[in-house]
């Protein structure tokens, strides 16, 4: 039987089939036909951009790993990483520092003979920096209460001649010092040329 003659036999049977299930057939073609164009046509060619979407993508990813804005990106990061362990290397300096200063001062916490002598000699540098020149330090052996466990322990009578100014920073470099230590009974004179200056400094230590 030929083609056409089948189509026509078809439709001979299908008039002669009820309106409501001919109706029904007619719409389970559609829905066949439906279902073998996506499985067959639109089926594949969605299987098809959906990879190459994803080769698409590969090939992004590979660029932005080779891109330029990709290594400023690794180069930002390292230098912050750069900047926060410098950061903490300068804590602990500052820390060391301090521990160091307090260290510092609790050795000069105890008036012995190797710090006095340190102390003499900062004494003698600083008066040569500001041009103070002395003429006096007379050291007297104290063993006097003070305020708790500290001890007056030795004063030193100084005097000399300088510039009032350069006088005045001499006293602030002493006092300075890292020893515990006090000016006491300061004096300026003056006969019209360079002032004279006279200060007791109080020694202090801890007693033992």
């Amino acid at each position: 039987m030929r083609l056409y003659e089948q189509i026509e036999f078809y439709e001979n049977r299908l008039q002669n089939i009820p309106r409501s299930k001919r109706y029904i057939i007619y719409l389970a073609s559609i829905i066949l036909l439906g279902l073998l164009f996506y499985t067959y046509v639109l089926g594949p060619q969605f299987d098809h951009i959906q990879d190459l979407q994803a080769r698409l993508q590969q090939l992004q990813n590979k660029v932005a790993k080779t891109s330029p804005k990709h290594y400023e990106s690794i180069i930002m990061k390292k230098k912050q990483e750069l900047a926060n362990l410098r950061a903490k290397l300068d804590e602990l300096k500052q820390k060391e520092y301090a521990l160091l200063q307090k260290l510092q001062m609790q050795k000069y916490l105890f008036l012995n003979q190797q710090n006095f002598a340190k102390l003499l000699e900062d004494i003698l540098a600083d008066s040569k920096k500001r041009g103070v020149v002395l003429s006096l330090i007379q050291i007297n052996e104290m063993d006097k209460k003070f305020l708790g466990r500290l001890k007056e322990q030795k004063s030193l009578k100084i005097q000399g001649q300088g510039a009032f100014l350069q006088s005045v920073r001499f006293l602030r470099d002493i006092e300075k010092h890292p020893m515990l230590l006090r000016v006491d009974n300061l004096h300026f004179e003056t006969n019209g040329t360079v002032p004279r200056l006279s200060f007791w400094l109080k020694l202090y230590g801890v007693e033992k």
